[in-house]
């Protein structure tokens, strides 16, 4: 009689299932928010630099300061995207000349260059973008681009 009592004061600990539906949670839902919470970390690491860099008005299509060599700047970024390098080049170097402190004129010539695939002349204009302005990602991700196409065009040319 006295095993008998015993088993009745035994206290069995709740099935996970049974917590779960405790908690308002559908199965398989525990667990899974810390993957979401990693998911929008890594989203924000990745975008932050990209927001930062449009907020700042940086890149081709914008001019920050000095209104010097603006149009010139504008043309050097439409010829590139209209594939018209040696005209982007012109108009780069023109940008330059009215405002040499521009890191974007220099993005813009580093570009160019690249799109005729002289990465030497790329890379310096790059080079000079990121010495004007040490925080213009842009600039760091192309150098970082013609960099590793002078790898692979030097890995080329050994063979």
């Amino acid at each position: 009689m006295t095993d008998e009592s015993n088993d009745d004061r035994r206290i069995e600990p709740p099935h996970p299932q049974s917590c779960r539906q405790s908690r308002n949670r559908a199965p398989g839902v525990v667990g899974d928010g810390w993957r979401w919470g990693i998911a929008v970390a890594i989203v924000v690491l990745l975008t932050y630099p990209v927001v930062r860099w449009m907020i700042s008005g940086e890149g081709g299509t914008a001019v920050t300061g000095s209104a010097a060599g603006a149009k010139e700047l504008q043309l050097s970024f439409e010829y590139y995207r209209d594939g018209r390098y040696q005209d982007a080049i012109a108009a780069a170097k023109a940008a330059i000349a009215a405002n040499p402190s521009s890191a974007n004129a220099y993005n813009n010539l580093a570009v160019s260059y690249m799109g005729l695939h002289q990465v030497d002349d790329a890379i310096h204009a790059a080079q000079e973008a990121i010495r004007l302005d040490p925080n213009f990602q842009l600039a760091k991700n192309n150098l970082a681009w013609f960099q590793q196409e002078r790898l692979r065009s030097g890995a080329g040319e050994a063979r």
